[in-house]
């Protein structure tokens, strides 16, 4: 009897690592050409957009916390929002949708005041990108417009 609940306390700790691991999973991103994928890094999302923001061929970038992909097609249009301060926090995820000016984290200027960070775009977060800057914190949203 006695093994039979340690046997079970274990399935359960070992059930329990694996679903918090999930939410350590990074966000992959894939060329998409004639039904293969390629590998990339999600860093290198930019180097597929024009400068107004338009994709130069298809990607798929794939949140494996969420289980969720967003699939960008060749002439979709995707903005990229910058924010940066001592301090920045998110409160979505890539792959998550995201309304019209709606409240998406804050962030703690120099001088310690705190901001409300909203986005000016409705659409799917695509990828929230963290850019190294120094002594602040720049975080890099693209949003695949609707």
């Amino acid at each position: 009897m006695e093994a039979r609940r340690i046997k079970s306390a274990t399935e359960e700790v070992l059930k329990d690592i694996k679903e918090l691991s999930r939410y350590y999973k990074p966000t992959k991103c894939y060329l998409v050409k004639e039904g293969e994928e390629t590998g990339f890094s999600c860093e290198e999302l930019s180097n597929y957009l024009t400068p107004e923001g338009i994709v130069k061929q298809s990607i798929k970038v794939c949140n494996e916390r969420l289980g969720k992909c967003i699939v960008l097609e060749e002439g979709d249009e995707v903005r990229v929002v910058e924010f940066s301060g001592s301090e920045v926090y998110v409160s979505k995820d890539d792959a998550q949708h995201v309304s019209r000016w709606e409240k998406i984290g804050y962030l703690v200027t120099r001088k310690g005041e705190e901001r409300t960070i909203k986005t000016p775009f409705e659409g799917d977060i695509v990828f929230i990108q963290e850019v190294p800057e120094g002594r602040t914190q720049k975080i890099r949203l693209y949003i695949k417009v609707r």
